[in-house]
């Protein structure tokens, strides 16, 4: 069942990079441009990714890649799309974009594609899950965006991402605790699971709030 969820979350991507076969996907990626390969792109000429739902980035985890690419490059390309005045959009590759202008570089390898509005959204959610880089609250905004700007339903958002339409569902309904608590999950003090249970507490939030304080001896 894990192999057959990462196969989900992998389609959106695996038609966007280069070097690998066209998949099957519930989205009609847009094909190749003729030019098709990798090109070198200025940095100063990307501008961040709209749709980016990660809101942290593990600093010391950004300083290794880095340290990386200063010495061996950027491995694997990342995916942009054209922009007003010859600019362009980052749509997957946000750490790599970051690290390489910490390790000083002036271009980055990038794949560039015509793609929707839905499209980005998508692929950005599916590269944070699939490298588990989102938090519960960052997860539940991400679908309540798809649901809320693009008209998807659950069932649409769960075939595309490869969660289940019941965690899809519990994810959004994080949004409903109050901010302290929704902190508390973003920091990692509480757990998916414990945001599950205190959303038991609906329409007690003083309740909800007491529990994520540290209790005085």
């Amino acid at each position: 069942m894990i192999n057959d969820k990462r196969k989900a979350l992998g389609r959106g991507l695996d038609s966007l990079l280069p070097g690998r076969p066209p998949a099957i996907t519930p989205i009609a990626m847009p094909a190749a441009q003729p030019s098709g390969s990798t090109q070198e792109i200025p940095i100063d000429s990307i501008d961040p990714n709209p749709y980016q739902t990660r809101r942290r980035i593990n600093e010391t985890a950004l300083e290794e890649l880095a340290e990386s690419i200063r010495a061996s490059g950027v491995v694997q390309p990342v995916v942009l799309r054209p922009a007003a005045n010859g600019r362009y959009q980052l749509v997957a590759g946000e750490r790599r974009w970051h690290a390489s202008k910490r390790a000083g570089k002036t271009t980055i390898p990038a794949v560039i594609r015509q793609i929707s509005n839905e499209q980005a959204m998508e692929i950005t959610i599916i590269e944070n899950l699939q490298r588990e880089d989102l938090n519960p609250v960052e997860q539940a905004r991400a679908f309540e965006r798809l649901s809320r700007e693009f008209g998807m339903t659950q069932e649409q958002i769960a075939a595309r991402t490869g969660k289940d339409r019941a965690s899809i569902a519990n994810f959004i309904r994080l949004l409903k605790l109050p901010e302290e608590v929704q902190n508390a999950l973003e920091a990692g003090t509480l757990s998916f699971g414990h945001g599950k249970v205190l959303l038991a507490l609906a329409g007690f939030p003083e309740h909800m709030e007491r529990a994520v304080r540290p209790q005085r001896p």
